[in-house]
């Protein structure tokens, strides 16, 4: 992860829509909301969710770790994963045994657990950890954190950030910095002022700012998604640069009960995700939906409260909670991997006290297809999506585009992808099929006889398929 890296085509996508045409890069196209889109007919736009693998990959199963390991993020390093979690009521007594001679342990120790492949981790002590022979990096009166991994810092000593809600969370969340990631060095106390409790930190590669997102009771007395941005990952307090502002809230859609209760926002691509918690009070559950962004500060839920992660069935691990580690997801061999938070018990509340709240936790593991979050889905009759005017990158040769069948049921239609090249006016200039013998691959490529040199149009019709997103080759 490049947090200073730029994308200077999204910028000028922004800029130049309203003028009516949009230019793309050679990065995924998604369709998840209209941005792109100028017509839609007989298809369905579906939030896809993840296939979640049955068992939890990592379980509380260290002393220090207490009845659950909650909280996490997964930060790429140059070889490997990191999994930065937090244990759950460890015993405080217990942990400092492990090193006679170390610090005290609290009951909520952040821990680091590591991965060659992302997909299983291993809980060996890191050189440098808080006490010698654990895996633990932070004790500290933490309720949530989260990591990133910034190789651009030119100073070596800050090349990991972490903001966290420390101590009194109401006051605000406070910054810490690593040169490894293993031992940390806090900054000014409660410098996102107000914000806390449950908070994720993410960084806008487009607007080149460090953004917090987190509730603020003081102004908002519910849990909502409030956001706070800054240039200087230190000092958050020039409200008048970038003050804070409400970005997500329940709206009539929801029950009168439902509440935001944490999200993570990442740039995917060529725009802004988020997964979204969702926090049905009189239920005492959460599950997480997505929204998305085209500016990295409005944002809209994408679906009409449909689930992106659910939860388990009674009695699994992620009965009552199912929420992402607040990192981006992780591609690898065609498929994302989407490591989440599972916990068997609801949230505390009253109502539910003849459930005892053990707030035990596990992490487990999602996969999903490669822009797979969302599709344009044609069932049966033909379904047509064009675009609006687009400006393709130059020396462009061809177009990919990711799909496959809706349904490989015996006595249904094969799938049919058919790709029209318009001009900006929309009149008809070529036109080709989708290599139809390789109905299981993720990318198709399609070839053009005749290409105009300025802006394009795409329609492209569809029969028993499913249109995750294109892309310029």
């Amino acid at each position: 992860m490049r947090l200073r890296q730029t994308k200077t085509c999204a910028q000028s996508a922004r800029d130049e829509a309203a003028a009516g045409v949009v230019p793309v890069d050679r990065e995924s196209q998604l369709l998840v909301d209209d941005f792109l889109v100028a017509r839609a007919d007989s298809v369905f736009r579906r939030v896809n969710r993840p296939r979640k693998e049955r068992q939890p990959f990592l379980l509380a199963d260290r002393e220090w770790e207490g009845s659950g390991v909650v909280f996490g993020c997964v930060v790429p390093l140059e070889s490997g994963y990191r999994l930065y979690y937090r244990g759950w009521r460890a015993g405080a007594k217990r942990a400092a045994d492990a090193a006679p001679r170390g610090p005290a342990v609290g009951s909520s120790p952040v821990c680091v657990a590591h991965s060659a492949d992302g997909l299983t981790f291993s809980k060996a002590a890191p050189r440098g950890a808080l006490v010698r022979g654990t895996n633990i990096v932070l004790s500290d009166a933490l309720d949530d954190f989260t990591v990133l991994r910034d190789p651009d810092d030119p100073d070596a000593a800050r090349r990991f950030k972490l903001l966290a809600s420390r101590g009194n969370w109401r006051l605000g969340l406070t910054p810490a910095a690593s040169p490894d990631g293993i031992r940390w060095t806090w900054g000014r106390d409660h410098a996102v002022a107000g914000f806390g409790d449950r908070c994720s930190y993410w960084y806008d590669p487009v607007n080149r700012k460090h953004v917090a997102w987190s509730r603020n009771y003081q102004l908002w007395p519910h849990r909502v998604i409030v956001q706070k941005e800054t240039a200087d990952f230190d000092n958050w307090s020039d409200e008048q640069d970038s003050p804070q502002r409400l970005v997500l809230a329940p709206d009539r859609r929801d029950h009168e009960q439902t509440q935001f209760y944490g999200g993570c926002a990442f740039w995917y691509r060529s725009l802004y995700l988020a997964y979204l918690e969702v926090y049905y009070v009189h239920q005492q559950r959460i599950d997480t939906q997505l929204a998305c962004s085209r500016d990295g500060r409005t944002w809209t839920r994408i679906g009409a409260g449909d689930v992106f992660l659910g939860n388990g069935e009674h009695g699994e691990f992620d009965a009552y909670w199912a929420v992402p580690t607040f990192n981006a997801p992780i591609l690898k061999d065609g498929r994302l991997l989407i490591h989440y938070n599972g916990r068997p018990d609801p949230h505390a509340q009253p109502g539910f006290r003849h459930v005892p709240p053990g707030m035990g936790g596990a992490f487990g593991l999602a996969t999903l297809r490669e822009d797979g979050f969302v599709s344009l889905d044609a069932t049966g009759a033909e379904g047509i999506v064009e675009t609006k005017p687009l400006q393709p990158p130059s020396g462009w040769s061809a177009l990919e585009v990711n799909c496959c069948p809706f349904t490989a049921a015996p006595g249904r239609a094969p799938m049919h992808v058919k790709v029209e090249l318009l001009d900006g006016r929309g009149g008809a200039v070529s036109s080709a099929v989708m290599h139809r013998r390789k109905p299981s691959c993720t990318w198709h490529r399609v070839r053009f006889p005749r290409r105009p040199a300025g802006a394009i149009r795409l329609r492209i019709r569809l029969v028993n398929a499913r249109l995750y997103s294109f892309r310029f080759r």
